[in-house]
């Protein structure tokens, strides 16, 4: 009985120190694994904040993208319709005595005054926005004369029309021959687009 009693003192003294080292091993792992989980934690939100800033920056892209193809549709449209080359005066006047024509009106009496820069964008690009001021005075039949004639312009190749302003009275009697009723006189803005010389201070 007494070698039982030292035996089991002898064992428990034995596994002792091993059962500590045992779970100061499980508590640096278990501290080891809590450390890696919680850098893995950190690295992916890291890779989120990342993503959505990939993202976002892939979104301006876009945008951006979008604006230059619009800006570049734009400018091809502009291109087409004319709009930088130089001004096409006498077909301006040409085309307007035809459209008067075609509604079986008097010819217009016409005046040009010289281009100017209306509006210039800055930067190393910039365009110049240039209007020529045209005074038209006509002789119609009714109102409506005047807006066809408006209309027929609006399509002219090499600018834009732009009415300033427009103001009709009736002829006195005797003064307008049959069938004419009226009298018209608008000032339109000739709107076309030049680019920027080169060397050309801003």
């Amino acid at each position: 009985m007494r070698h039982s009693i030292a035996w089991l003192s002898l064992r428990s003294g034995f596994h002792a120190p091993a059962s500590l080292a045992l779970l100061a091993a499980a508590l640096i792992l278990f501290a080891s694994l809590k450390t890696t989980h919680q850098t893995a934690l950190e690295q992916l939100a890291q890779l989120i904040r990342s993503t959505e800033q990939l993202q976002e920056k892939l979104r301006d892209f876009r945008n951006e993208e979008n604006q230059l193809r619009a800006g570049a549709d734009a400018y091809a449209a502009m291109t087409a319709r004319g709009l930088f080359e130089p001004e096409h005066r006498q077909d301006w006047t040409r085309q307007l005595n035809a459209a008067a024509q075609a509604l079986k009106l008097p010819p217009p009496e016409i005046s040009l005054s010289p281009q100017t820069e209306l509006e210039r964008l800055k930067g190393p690009d910039a365009l110049r926005l240039m209007r020529s001021v045209m005074t038209v005075e006509l002789t119609l039949m009714h109102e409506q004369d005047l807006l066809n004639i408006l209309a027929r312009l609006s399509s002219i190749h090499g600018a834009l029309l732009s009415p300033r302003n427009c103001r009709m009275d009736r002829g006195e009697s005797g003064r307008l021959p049959s069938p004419y009723t009226l009298r018209a006189r608008c000032e339109l803005d000739w709107l076309t687009l030049s680019r920027p010389v080169p060397g050309e201070r801003q």
